[in-house]
């Protein structure tokens, strides 16, 4: 969640110039004639200022009476400082950084799903189910790698598939173990798992959550009953029972749901969302999000990221009516560090077979499998191409890069897919002056 410090600026000064404005300034827009919002996307900082405050700011006047706030806020920035050498430091030692204080390692103990999505990338892998052998090398992996950082506070597990309930078993057990070795040494412990919700019942999320397996858990909505059938290949009975789940698990702990958007389905979307709103008794726990299908067999998006904003901002009208207050992090900016943990080098994802991979998203496709639990990591072109591949140069100038990292690198890099910079400026506007409406119910731009 973006860190929003709200400052009102006035009045002004002149003298020699020292600083420069940051290249990571965006202008929101007008409260009125005399009243610019601006937004800097390094430091995360809004400001509110007066039209003098404002041109003092674009002149660089540094006998302004807020000349110290202005470079406090990063709206300033000494004239010396070069500010994609500064965030490229940063996003340099966030990734490298072998020692962090939190750590996260994804687990996929199968590949298998009952079910038949003509959009997975995982399509036609063999249904595999760990060994009890893996997963204990695994857990060993884990559990060496967390002792030797001494700076640790936090572990976050993924359990992934496939779906991963089919390999419950070793799911549970892993499990466990990690959680054990969390609880003797003081860290905490969070763990989410994703799952299509049709191998789930009240007794076994019993089970996970009292074993503390997770804490968390994401289901995927892809529409109603019909596009079930049609898109995963389920039956009526599969799909009323994942509705009964996201009903129930939102009850009991942290509850995610995945929104899978086509142009044919997010009118049916929109009102499944209604239909869930109206059962659920815990809405502090609920999330929903909007992301648009990939089909990974022709590496398209089955709907433009322009129409995406306009569903997100439907979908958040909706959580707002029924006073859902928390929103997933695609719906505001946030200064990152990098696109994701998964950049990482401390972080890992393992496949049934103990083999490593930079990215969930790679899982199965042996010409990215960067180590294994046997011979440990292989430090191959294939773990450094993700976190060395180069932005672009146009977005090595824009003022949205440290929000948005040119997008996802496995898209970018090996998917070879353009990222829809206009759809998501104009997204990130939208979700700042949102942000905003929040702290202040008089808030009306121009």
């Amino acid at each position: 969640m973006i860190k929003i410090s709200l400052f009102l600026f006035k009045n002004g000064g002149n003298g020699m110039k020292k600083y420069k404005t940051s290249m990571y300034n965006i202008e929101i827009g007008k409260m009125n004639d005399d009243e610019t919002i601006i937004y800097n996307s390094y430091s995360g900082a809004v400001a509110l200022l007066d039209a003098k405050t404002y041109a003092d700011l674009l002149s660089v006047n540094e006998a302004s009476d807020y000349l110290e706030n202005l470079l406090l806020q990063g709206f300033l920035v000494p004239f010396s400082v070069d500010e994609y050498q500064r965030i490229m430091m940063y996003h340099n030692s966030y990734i490298y950084n072998e020692c962090p204080d939190k750590m996260q390692f994804t687990i996929a103990p199968t590949l298998g799903c009952p079910l038949d999505c003509y959009y997975c990338f995982e399509k036609n892998r063999p249904n595999y189910i760990m060994s009890e052998n893996t997963a204990t090398k695994i857990c060993n992996y884990i559990i060496s790698a967390l002792s030797r950082n001494k700076n640790l506070k936090k572990l976050h597990i993924t359990w992934f598939g496939g779906e991963p309930l089919v390999g419950k078993s070793r799911l549970f057990e892993m499990g466990r173990e990690i959680y054990n070795y969390c609880k003797e040494h003081k860290i905490i412990y969070t763990a989410k798992i994703l799952t299509n919700g049709i191998l789930l019942d009240e007794e076994l999320l019993n089970d996970l959550v009292e074993d503390h397996i997770i804490t968390a858990i994401q289901f995927t909505l892809d529409g109603n009953v019909d596009d079930f059938v049609n898109v995963k290949r389920g039956t009526k009975e599969q799909y009323e029972k994942l509705i009964n789940n996201i009903i129930v698990s939102s009850d009991r702990l942290e509850t995610y749901v995945r929104l899978n958007v086509t142009r044919q389905n997010h009118d049916k979307l929109i009102q499944q969302v209604k239909y869930i709103l109206t059962k659920i008794k815990n809405k502090k726990n609920i999330v929903f999000y909007a992301m648009p299908v990939v089909n990974y067999t022709s590496q398209e998006e089955e709907i433009k990221e322009g129409e995406m904003v306009l569903f997100r901002e439907e979908l958040k009208k909706i959580l707002i009516a029924h006073k859902i207050e928390r929103y997933h992090v695609t719906s505001s900016p946030r200064t990152t560090a990098a696109f994701c943990g998964a950049m990482r080098l401390c972080n890992l994802t393992f496949g049934p077979h103990g083999e490593m991979y930079r990215c969930e998203n790679l899982i199965g496709n042996d010409k990215w499998i960067i180590g294994n639990v046997d011979e440990g990591r292989f430090f191959n072109q294939e773990d450094v191409l993700l976190p060395e591949s180069k932005i672009y140069t146009e977005c090595q100038k824009c003022s949205y890069l440290p929000i948005c990292w040119a997008g996802c690198p496995v898209h970018r890099v090996i998917y070879k897919k353009k990222f829809d910079c206009e759809s998501f400026k104009k997204q990130a506007v939208k979700g700042l002056i949102n942000k905003l409406h929040g702290l202040d119910a008089n808030f009306d731009l121009c």
